[in-house]
């Protein structure tokens, strides 16, 4: 898919996409951006649909073989004026961008998991070997034309609540933009997409509403394009947090920002909507 956001996104921000694009052309080494600067161009940016929180930061994956390829892209990036974060490796700021860069890797040979050089921590990096295989290309500029991949808003929501599930209770806000991909996604499709006969017949039932539907085309689409192994695990942890007469951990934070809807009605309205898409067969409506 291609996405032109042209004039669109400050110019910090493309200037610092510039400059990794150019690094990247010089290496050899691909990168894809992926977290909320992902989500905030595609559902704010091209689609126009207001989100909960803007960030400055910029995430990106980059495909090397292993860590002397990570640190070659890393020093490359300092020389540029980047500067490396004293607490968390993979941070770098650039003071001339007023943004920070975070650099997580992928690839390793076909590994799984790698161990962080400094802090030692493991991190799961075969989700983003899925991802890159289903990544958008974006236009940010026109003269001269850059053009950059990212994560698609299947990939964004696959990855936010595997980090969630993963990482909880360190990561509330990835269940804030894991709702906002939930209730913004209908909104994202083509007109034409309401008349396939699935989609259609829910779109006429008064009991499915605007976040029922988009969670449906979501789950649809998810279980289309990820591995069946996959789309499993993603269901479990689904069908965990929202299971008869327990209290859910996923839900309870979402339903908590919403100061403008009463949190029992807003909580009830999310756990009927979130297994429309990702569990429907189980569930009765």
């Amino acid at each position: 898919m291609f996405f032109d956001i042209t004039g669109k996104i400050d110019a910090n921000s493309v200037n610092l996409l510039k400059l990794v694009s150019e690094i990247s052309e010089e290496s050899g080494i691909n990168f894809f951006i992926i977290g909320a600067f992902a989500k905030e161009i595609l559902l704010n940016i091209y689609y126009g649909l207001r989100t909960s929180r803007f960030t400055e930061d910029i995430d990106i994956c980059v495909a090397v073989k292993g860590w002397q390829e990570y640190n070659l892209f890393v020093k490359e990036l300092t020389k540029k004026g980047g500067k490396l974060s004293d607490k968390v490796e993979h941070n770098i700021y650039f003071e001339k961008f007023a943004r920070q860069l975070d650099v997580l890797p992928y690839g390793f040979e076909g590994s799984r998991t790698i161990k962080w050089q400094i802090s030692g921590n493991l991190m799961d990096i075969s989700i983003y070997r899925l991802i890159e295989e289903r990544n958008i290309t974006l236009r940010i500029s026109q003269n001269p034309e850059v053009r950059v991949k990212a994560c698609s808003l299947e990939s964004l929501f696959v990855t936010k609540l595997l980090t969630w599930y993963e990482m909880y209770p360190n990561r509330l806000k990835d269940a804030l933009d894991l709702f906002e991909l939930m209730a913004n996604y209908k909104a994202t499709q083509k007109e034409e997409r309401y008349f396939e006969d699935e989609i259609f017949d829910k779109i006429q039932s008064p009991i499915f509403d605007e976040l029922m539907i988009g969670c449906f085309m979501l789950g649809v689409d998810i279980a289309q394009q990820f591995p069946a192994e996959l789309v499993v695990n993603i269901t479990f942890i689904i069908e965990e947090n929202v299971k008869e007469g327990k209290e859910s951990a996923l839900i309870t934070i979402i339903a908590s920002e919403n100061r403008l809807i009463d949190f029992e009605t807003e909580y009830l309205r999310i756990k009927r909507g979130i297994p429309s898409g990702f569990i429907r067969s189980k569930v009765k409506f």
